[in-house]
């Protein structure tokens, strides 16, 4: 017997650094990993991220397929997921007395 279990939203990402490795975690096991075919992957990336970072890959969708997905997480590493702005990103947050657990 299966128990069925809830559905995952997964948050739009919006270029907040606090926030990348769990959005990208979350793409990769809900949907990269349950998608085929490269074409439909950069689809449902670009359709999960907002503002400044879908712009940034939106062009993505226009590349070959086997380019497309590669090269749009590409820039997603390169443009929000460094490590250093993501350390100061935290850092910032503990020196203005915010608490990281509503993150």
């Amino acid at each position: 017997m299966t128990a069925s279990l809830p559905k995952i939203e997964i948050v739009k990402f919006g270029g907040n650094p606090l926030k990348f490795w769990t959005f990208m975690k979350g793409f990769k096991a809900n949907i990269a990993d349950r998608v085929n075919d490269d074409t439909r992957r950069v689809m449902y990336l670009i359709h999960h991220c907002e503002g400044i970072v879908e712009n940034a890959i939106e062009h993505c969708v226009l590349l070959p397929e086997e380019e497309g997905y590669t090269k749009a997480i590409s820039i997603l590493h390169k443009q929000f997921g460094r490590p250093r702005d993501i350390v100061e990103a935290f850092l910032t947050e503990l020196l203005d007395g915010s608490s990281l657990s509503r993150l």
